[in-house]
């Protein structure tokens, strides 16, 4: 296991609690682990692009049962953006949508709703599991504002872990991976065409949910098919 940053430690041990984003990915995964290790008690929230998705309990059932935590479910604002958007829905469906007065909705809004709805009105510091070694720019963003946006009150807890880092550690406690990495080679994530195409071949129970949900999904694999014919 990497030392942890200690002005990150720190707050950490003055805070006592904190909430985090639990996509069920290896960093989230990792980010969970390691706090409870080091004993912060921790809320973490999972945000679903599409209830009712058999393999994405699943997923969630074996970190809550591995770990002895309990996961908080809630929509993910991207789901409010597709149905406010009227994504892959029938032309009948559109009129319904426009009335059911669908906000744009944020990752904090939903945490402060749920915070507020079991009488909990403190302001946690969020856990994010971003890792500098991602990309550039995330590199870029870490150096010039370190491990912690005091601001909005997000903690990287791993930004200077390495991915072979995140497998080790897990490895290590034996924790596995969902079979999301033997399918997408990460977490389930969207209604983007290459998730949508492993769901259909793995998961066609699952499948049938986001065609009630979404209608007109179909479309977006069709929609790939045909960039990738014409524009290879």
């Amino acid at each position: 296991m990497q030392p942890i940053n200690t002005e990150v430690l720190q707050i950490l041990q003055k805070e006592g609690k904190v909430t985090l984003g639990f996509s069920t990915g290896k960093d989230s995964l990792a980010c969970a682990l390691l706090l409870k290790k080091i004993g912060i008690d921790f809320i973490p929230f999972f945000f679903y692009h599409c209830p009712e998705l058999k393999f994405v309990n699943d997923n969630i059932k074996m970190y809550e049962d591995l770990l002895q935590i309990e996961v908080v479910q809630m929509p993910h604002p991207m789901l409010y953006d597709y149905l406010r958007h009227q994504d892959f829905q029938a032309p009948e469906m559109i009129y319904h949508l426009e009335d059911t007065g669908l906000v744009k909705a944020h990752f904090s809004d939903m945490i402060n709703i749920y915070l507020d709805s079991i009488g909990d009105i403190r302001n946690y510091y969020d856990i994010i599991g971003q890792r500098a070694s991602e990309s550039f720019n995330r590199r870029m963003v870490f150096k010039k504002q370190g491990f912690i946006n005091h601001k909005e009150k997000k903690i990287s807890l791993i930004a200077d872990w390495t991915e072979k880092d995140v497998l080790k550690f897990l490895s290590g406690e034996n924790i596995p991976l969902t079979k999301d990495y033997n399918i997408w080679n990460r977490s389930f994530d969207g209604l983007k065409y290459q998730f949508l195409f492993g769901v259909k071949e793995n998961y066609p129970n699952d499948w049938q949910i986001l065609k009630e949900y979404f209608p007109l999904i179909e479309i977006e694999l069709f929609r790939y098919k045909q960039n990738k014919k014409y524009f290879a």
